[in-house]
């Protein structure tokens, strides 16, 4: 299929972010909420104008145009469109326009996530996606969308990491709204499951060529010591739940835990994985907050993440053995001031790709995270995962050497080592 340094000649290499990690300004989100408690995030951080790219878009996506990037994943606002129920603010509609049309402009094109983590503070006051008939504003939202915007875009992504975002929002309480209830995990898993296939039905519906898929976290899992049973069965029973059944369940058009069949929809056109870490299953893990194993573990990212390439090709022929679509990696990257390990990483995993290509998986983009260093959640600034460094100060963008490395490979479509 390749000679294990070309790409097919239909793979893209792209970038990505999420409007509330960038745009900056808004408080009409839970997040924006979230961040005004006490210790949710690291050092106290706000969000704050964030790295102000509501303003800056133009110049942003300048810094990526002629670098061999066929594409660039953004995220619409939902609470700038429709800051309140049933209310469509035009003036927010035609600046996303101008957004859209900057970046195709740039040769880019955009891969619009519909939700990456954030929800207007009104639906979140109504119960969120905890309560099923919630989803009447999530299908007045997709529609807005595909109606104003739809004529600037091809490909839709749904929901960003499902599960994560039922997990850290819910279980753990890590989080925007902060909560720990089993009850409201399992609510928000089987409601916004249901959402994405009412999102693709509303995107057939209005426009049949455009493309639509879901974007699920994935973990390598593997047992804390490999000749232990006990930690070979934690590793089954973790790994099964969370991604096995889920992506089963998911083809079969039916919800994640129980099971329900959903009338409405599709899985839609491709799936896109997001892949960063392994997870250690065993005796003395605690769960899905334990990454990496203690014992073992050097290296660490600034998000105290092991780095483990080799996972990604793993995942990947795991996922195309479930999941009978085309496979887009949405997100992969590194949090780390060490830039030259960053390219080193990004030649690691682009070449585990190309390994898992070459045994006929259908994997037909990369998308690197980040574009640009960013407000990172509940971690706030400290993590730096950006291709291009942004002084938070004076939102000075400096451009890393990373950033060129992978433009050389967008551009060749064969990937190669990095040189000091």
């Amino acid at each position: 299929m390749n000679n294990g340094h070309e790409f097919p000649e239909n793979f893209f290499i792209g970038t990505a972010t999420s409007a509330h990690q960038v745009e900056g300004g808004n408080s009409l989100n839970d997040w924006w909420k979230f961040e005004q408690k006490e210790k949710k995030i690291e050092g106290g951080q706000k969000s704050g104008r964030a790295i102000d790219q509501y303003h800056k878009f133009r110049e942003d996506f300048q810094l990526l145009a002629g670098r061999g990037f066929k594409a660039h994943r953004i995220s619409i606002e939902w609470s700038r469109i429709i800051p309140k129920p049933n209310e469509v603010n035009q003036k927010e509609i035609d600046h996303y326009r101008e957004v859209l049309t900057a970046l195709k402009e740039t040769g880019q094109e955009p891969y619009v996530t519909l939700h990456h983590f954030t929800s207007p503070q009104w639906f979140m006051e109504l119960g969120g996606f905890e309560k099923r008939e919630n989803l009447s504003h999530w299908r007045f939202w997709v529609t807005t969308v595909v109606e104003n915007l739809g004529d600037l875009i091809n490909i839709y992504n749904t929901i960003n990491e499902p599960y994560i975002y039922a997990t850290l929002g819910y279980l753990k309480g890590w989080h925007s709204p902060g909560k720990t209830s089993i009850r409201s995990f399992v609510r928000i898993t089987e409601n916004i499951t249901q959402a994405h296939f009412i999102a693709v039905g509303i995107i057939r519906q209005k426009d049949p060529e455009a493309k639509v898929g879901i974007v699920k976290n994935m973990m390598d899992f593997k047992a804390l010591r490999k000749w232990s049973p006990i930690d070979q069965l934690i590793k089954i029973f973790s790994e099964f739940p969370f991604q096995g059944s889920f992506l089963r369940k998911f083809m079969k058009k039916k919800t994640p835990i129980f099971g329900r069949k959903i009338k409405e929809g599709d899985p839609g056109d491709f799936i896109g994985v997001n892949y960063y870490i392994p997870q250690y299953c065993g005796l003395g893990i605690k769960g899905l907050s334990d990454s990496f194993d203690y014992r073992k573990a050097r290296k660490l990212t600034q998000m105290n993440w092991e780095v483990h390439p080799k996972g990604l090709y793993n995942i990947l022929k795991k996922v195309s053995k479930r999941v009978n679509l085309p496979i887009i990696i949405t997100e992969n990257g590194i949090a780390t001031l060490d830039d030259d390990w960053r390219k080193e990483f990004i030649f690691q995993h682009l070449s585990e790709v190309q390994r898992a290509i070459s045994e006929g998986v259908d994997v037909q983009g990369y998308f690197h995270w980040s574009a640009f260093d960013n407000f990172e959640w509940a971690e706030g600034y400290t993590p730096r995962f950006g291709l291009v460094e942004v002084d938070m100060e004076t939102l000075e963008r400096k451009t890393r050497g990373s950033l060129d490395y992978l433009s050389q490979i967008a551009k060749s479509g064969t990937l190669f080592p990095p040189t000091d």
